[in-house]
Formats: C-alpha cells, structure tokens, sequence
C-alpha cells in the first residue's frame, strides 16, 4: 500500500505518525514522508539574501530533527519508508508528488478544533482533501479525556471507528478500503447511516420524521455492507436520524468518543468540489476525531 505521509515538522504530524502505527495494513507499507518548505519567489532580492540563507539552515537543522524523531517511531513499520523534503507550495507540492507516485493514501496532521481553524476553507488539509485524486486521512487527536492517554494506553483500548453508509458507490469504496486492514478484537466498528429529515425551506427547521422508504434504503444498505463487504469484520450497525447528514455524523462521534470516521466521496467533478456545504467537508471542518476520506484513486492514462 502506497502511503504519502506530509508533515510539517509539528506535534499534529508527531500524533499522526502515531496514529498510523495503529493500522495494520494487510500488504507491506510502501511510505513516503514530505515535508514541504517555504521558498522565496525572488532569492535575488536583497532583502531575501540578508535573511535566507540562515533561516534555510536552521529549517534543515528542525527538519533533520523532525525525521530523526519519525525514524524512531516508524522503526517498526512493516515495508519501505523514504524521506524527502520539497520547497514550494504546500498543497501542490502534496498533490503533485502523491500524482506521480500513485499513492493509494494520504496522510497529514490536522492543527485543531477552533472556529477560526474550521473557517480556514484553504487551509493544507482542506484543500488537499478536496483536489486529491485519491484517499485522504486528516489525523485530529480526539478531542476527549482519551486523547491524553498514552499512545500504548491508545492501542490497548482499540480503535474507535464510524464508517457512514448511505447506499452509495462512495460508501462501497470506504467499506472495500477498511478490508486492507487487519482490526483486531479490540476494535469496535460501526456501522452509521443518517436518515435525513425534510427540512422547511432550507431554514434548519424539520418539518417531520424521514420518509419510512428512506430509513428501509438505508437499513438495507447497511445490512449489505455488514453481511458482504464487511462479512469477515465484527461490525455494530445503527440508523438514526438528522436534518443535516453531516451535523449528525459529527454528533455521533463526539458522543461515542470515536478515534476514526471514514465516509467515501461519491463525486469529484469541479462542481462537487464547490459544494463547500457538501457532507465529506463538514465532517473534515468539524469532527472532533481523525476523518478518512475513502476515494477511487485516480490514474492518468
């Protein structure tokens, strides 16, 4: 499995490489770990020539620092592991290099919970979730009491996960990606799919209870993906209900203390990508745990 791993150098990357070691994927790790850093559009600016040279040395010196750290920590990863550090961009330089090295999966650390943060709409992992042509895992410390247990205490708990099911072909994809990992005893997956509620004039407001169709679509799409796809994974499968999808997904974490939500992209055309109010972006925008966003990769003819 391909992993582009972009990091910046910070405690959200350090957490997210931990959060990696509690995967178990089922084929060897073929990892790549970035770190993109800032260049000057004109270094033959006198301004940038009193400053730059120094700042570049002392970045490689928290840079080497940074790896060394990883080193460690990904000292028993089961596959390959290659660092490279690239000056540009950040979200081109992630989207580029995950391109041309037909990553299976990125992953990078996301900073934290406040509003600003969430009203940050081109922020790293926002934007890097949106354009990707392939999956993304944005890595968030729970925002409970568990996120200050140690990592060991972590793995011993086992992993909490969502993976929201609504009968789509994105839904499928999510399922199929969680079957390239081993999930031991100790995990507990669950099985979340939202019955949405009418809502009056797009006012926040329910005009009643969902369609009863609607809940039977849904109850049967999760029984598929539990008795199926997922037929060899101990799964618990709930359907509830909500006026807004994504708002309920992120309920339901925060309630459970969930570690993980996966949920699949079922569009990726320009005009999915503008629908800022689309489920995926609020779920990555608000939830208080790591989101997974399962996505076909996509591959240049």
């Amino acid at each position: 499995m391909k992993v582009l791993f972009a990091t910046d150098g910070s405690h959200h990357a350090t957490d997210a490489v931990r959060f990696l070691n509690r995967l178990s994927p089922t084929e060897p790790l073929d990892l790549t770990v970035m770190t993109v850093t800032y260049k000057p559009e004109n270094l033959d600016a006198g301004s940038v020539r009193t400053w730059f040279p120094e700042w570049q040395k002392s970045e490689q010196n928290r840079i080497d620092a940074h790896y060394r750290e990883l080193d460690e920590l990904l000292s028993n990863t089961e596959g390959s592991v290659r660092m490279v550090r690239i000056e540009g961009s950040p979200v081109p330089a992630i989207l580029d290099t995950a391109k041309g090295h037909a990553v299976d999966l990125i992953a990078l650390g996301a900073r934290g919970h406040t509003t600003l943060e969430r009203m940050l709409l081109g922020s790293v992992s926002d934007a890097v979730a949106t354009h990707a042509s392939c999956s993304v895992l944005i890595v968030r410390p729970p925002a409970t009491s568990r996120s200050k247990s140690t990592p060991t205490e972590s793995v011993s708990e086992g992993l909490k996960l969502t993976l929201a099911v609504d009968g789509s072909e994105g839904a499928l994809t999510a399922a199929n990606e969680l079957l390239r990992f081993e999930w031991s005893p100790t995990d507990r997956i669950t099985l979340l799919s939202v019955a949405s509620m009418p809502d009056y004039l797009g006012q926040g407001y329910a005009m009643g209870p969902p369609a009863e169709h609607e809940k039977q679509r849904l109850g049967l799409a999760v029984r598929q993906v539990a008795t199926e796809t997922l037929n060899n994974i101990a799964t618990r499968q709930v359907l509830t209900e909500g006026l807004h999808v994504g708002e309920t997904i992120v309920d339901f974490a925060k309630k459970e203390h969930e570690d993980l939500i996966v949920l699949g992209e079922s569009g990726h055309t320009r005009f999915a990508e503008l629908l800022l109010g689309s489920t995926s972006k609020y779920v990555i925008r608000h939830a208080p745990c790591s989101v997974w966003v399962a996505r076909k990769k996509q591959v240049d003819s």
